[in-house]
Order: C-alpha cells, then sequence, then structure tokens
C-alpha cells in the first residue's frame, strides 16, 4: 500500500496509525499515514511559520521552511504527544492544526537559540585574534553578505547597482556592515560578496535543503505558484571557490569592490525540483500549485563583474545537484 491509498482517511485515524510505527510490521503504513498528514497540512504551517519568522525577525522562506521541516520531523519523533482530547474543538484538523502550530512554536525558539548562540560551551576562549608583539594588518577581508538586500521586484538580472531595502532586521544589520567597512579607515582591500541562498551537506535552512528533505523521503513535492518561481542557490563549494579566488586574483591595492555571486541563470524552483530528483534518483511526484510562494517575487544575480574580475563560474546545475546528491547520500 502506498501513501495514496490513504488520501481520504479522517486526520484522528491517520494520527492512530502513526503511532504504531514502533512495530516493524505497521512501519510502511505508518510512514504513508505520516505522508499523507505532511501533504495536508504542510501549506498551513509553512503560512503559519512564515508570518511568525517575520515577526522574530527572520524574512527569507527558507527559515519558515526549516522550521516546517522541524515541526513534522517533531511529530514524527513523538506522535502520542497529540492527543484529540486535550483539544476543545470539534474538529479534528483544527485540533491538529493548532497542535503542529504549537510545536512550531517552540521550535522557533529553539532555532532562533542555534542561531544566535552555536556553541556549545567547549570552546577555548581567545580574547585577541592578533599577536600584541606584531604589528601588522590582514592583507584582505572578505565579507558575505547577501542577494536578500536588493528591493523585490526588480529589473533581471539584479546587479549590484539596484536598489536595496530597509525593512527586516537581517537586511539592515547587513547593509550596515557593508556600509562601515566601504567607509571605514583602514586601508585593508575589502570584497563585500552578495550571496544567495546556499545548500551543501550539513546545511539546514535554504529551499533546496527543503526539496532534499522530502526527496529522499520519495514524498509528494508541492511547489507553490506553479513552480515558476525564479530563485538564486548556489551549493557551498562555488562559494568556497569564490572566495579562494577573491583571494589570489583581487590586487591588495584595489580598495572596496561589491559582487554579486550566485548560479547566474533564471532558474526556476520546478527546475531546482526536477535536477534534485533525478541527481538523487528518488520516486517524489512534483506538484505545481497554483498558490503563491511567501517567496513570490523572482530574483537571480547578474554575476558578470565576479566573472570579470575573479573569473568566477559556478558549477551548472545537473553538477551541483549530482554533487549534493553525492553528499546526502553519504551520510545515509
Amino acid at each position: 500500500m502506498n501513501w495514496e491509498a490513504l488520501k481520504n482517511e479522517p486526520t484522528e485515524d491517520l494520527t492512530e496509525i502513526i503511532k504504531f510505527k514502533e512495530d516493524p510490521d505497521y512501519l510502511a503504513d505508518a510512514k504513508n499515514a505520516f505522508t499523507v498528514l505532511t501533504f495536508r497540512f504542510r501549506k498551513d504551517v509553512i503560512d503559519k511559520c512564515t508570518i511568525v519568522c517575520r515577526k522574530w525577525g527572520y524574512i527569507d522562506e527558507e527559515v519558515a521552511i526549516e522550521l516546517t521541516q522541524r515541526t513534522f520531523e517533531r511529530y514524527w519523533k513523538y506522535p502520542f504527544s497529540f492527543d484529540k482530547k486535550k483539544c476543545n474543538l470539534a474538529d479534528v484538523d483544527q485540533c491538529f492544526k493548532f497542535y503542529l502550530y504549537s510545536i512550531a512554536e517552540n521550535e522557533l525558539k529553539r532555532l532562533h537559540s542555534e542561531k544566535v548562540s552555536p556553541y556549545d560551551g567547549s570552546e577555548k576562549l581567545i580574547t585577541s585574534v592578533i599577536d600584541d608583539e606584531q604589528n601588522y594588518e590582514p592583507e584582505k577581508l572578505i565579507y558575505t553578505s547577501t542577494i536578500s538586500v536588493y528591493k523585490t521586484p526588480a529589473a533581471l538580472p539584479v546587479n549590484e547597482q539596484a536598489q536595496t531595502r530597509q525593512d527586516s532586521p537581517y537586511v539592515i544589520t547587513k547593509l550596515a556592515a557593508e556600509n562601515l567597512l566601504r567607509t571605514g579607515k583602514s586601508q585593508i582591500q575589502t570584497t563585500i560578496l552578495r550571496l544567495p541562498s546556499l545548500y551543501g551537506a550539513g546545511q539546514k535552512d535554504s529551499f533546496i535543503d527543503g526539496l532534499a528533505y522530502v526527496a529522499i523521503k520519495n514524498q509528494p513535492i508541492e511547489l507553490y505558484s506553479q513552480g515558476k518561481v525564479l530563485r538564486d542557490a548556489l551549493h557551498v563549494s562555488d562559494v568556497i571557490e569564490a572566495i579562494d579566488l577573491c583571494l589570489k586574483k583581487i590586487p591588495k591595492d584595489h580598495g572596496s569592490i561589491t559582487m554579486n555571486i550566485g548560479c547566474g541563470s533564471p532558474i526556476s524552483t520546478y527546475h531546482y525540483a526536477k535536477a534534485l530528483i533525478r541527481a538523487l534518483n528518488s520516486h517524489s511526484m512534483i506538484i505545481p500549485v497554483s498558490q503563491d510562494s511567501p517567496h513570490a517575487h523572482d530574483i537571480y544575480a547578474d554575476i558578470s563583474l565576479a566573472k570579470k574580475l575573479i573569473g568566477f563560474s559556478p558549477m551548472s546545475l545537473t553538477v551541483a545537484m549530482e554533487r549534493y546528491a553525492d553528499e546526502l547520500l553519504e551520510q545515509q
């Protein structure tokens, strides 16, 4: 039996099936029931997470998607935590939805704590990275910013002179850091790299990582806006290559530079999903839906300056996804 055989089962029955997941004889049924519940409530949870994340200053869709994934993972881990008797509503679907919302709020607190303080207490305290007995300055400084600073909608591909926005704490702090580096008195050569969404083994918060989470489980992939929204995303190794090129090819006396780093092509969410499914040899179905994406505006960066100054050339989508798939499969 596949998950589609359970599509019309009541939510309460599906939650009961999942409670038997520790029994090997019922594990497959539990996974199928979980797939149905995920597909049934994922949109509601993403919409809720998007609103809550914005209140906490997270404007990127990737954070809301990561939070949604963590919410369902938490439910799968503790399926007995949902108890219809504790809900005052007659509608079980509404009860389960509010139950997922409560998990999401708790997971956001954990996620925020992880992002704010990534330390585990085992680190060694270093009071200075500069030897007081030596008189020197770093020769170069590379700061990683984000293409999220650009106003949308914008003319595509968006270049470094495009108008920026000031509508979130995240963007404001990134732009403030950029301006501080440009106007500072230091003679250190400074390069500001505006990066797109990043994905790779160990990453969890990009929309590509969200697609991979679903594709690995062979679950349906629901794409908002018919999968036509253009997104800019890079494998982390491309960014490492760009940083290395900056160190090698930009002269020390060049002054401050701001450059976009990105995939360099107008790639839709549908094509990202299709390439990833192929690379993973997944059986996931792509289901385009008409509902607008929380990230409704198209965006991809003009990387002509990076190509000219440092010879930056990102991997093709096919190669990048194959590399990412190899990393994910190695972790299993």
